[in-house]
């Protein structure tokens, strides 16, 4: 299986409006608009509900490894290998070697931040702007890339 999670917390800015209910959450390139690289209903892994409460005053989060971004589609062929290097590429900056030539798809020079986003439904099929949270104080949360942030395996 391949895949990437928080190895740091990731927490969002306090609700100081109404509450509001989550349901999935996003992560794109850009602190405003953009696509969705990935989005997922992770809260059925997050103490088993299907959804999150965010009342007024909580500071949503998430503890560490609670973001499971998984790339193994059940029926594919790529081996475990390819897929932890894309995943190393997108989430801790690390060159995929071979691909092309033996330099392979490099890292960028300045590694950037990857945007988590709260949603109060599935992002799919739109962009991270899709039904994405709007309590009072909602911002999307910058995370690093890099393997001081983000496991990969």
């Amino acid at each position: 299986m391949s895949n990437a999670s928080n190895a740091a917390l990731v927490q969002f800015p306090q609700n100081t409006g109404a509450g509001e209910t989550e349901t999935h959450f996003g992560i794109g390139f850009a602190a405003a608009g953009a696509g969705v690289l990935y989005g997922s209903s992770v809260f059925t892994n997050v103490g088993g509900s299907t959804n999150r409460v965010i009342s007024p005053g909580a500071y949503p989060q998430f503890a560490i490894g609670e973001l499971d971004i998984n790339l193994t589609p059940s029926g594919t062929d790529f081996e475990s290998t390819f897929l932890d290097n894309i995943l190393k590429l997108y989430f801790q900056n690390v060159d995929h070697a071979n691909v092309g030539d033996a330099a392979g798809l490099q890292n960028s020079a300045a590694a950037g931040n990857i945007y988590i986003s709260l949603h109060t439904a599935d992002p799919a099929g739109g962009d991270q702007t899709t039904n994405e949270a709007a309590y009072t104080g909602y911002l999307r949360v910058a995370v690093a890339r890099g393997a001081g942030t983000w496991t990969v395996v």
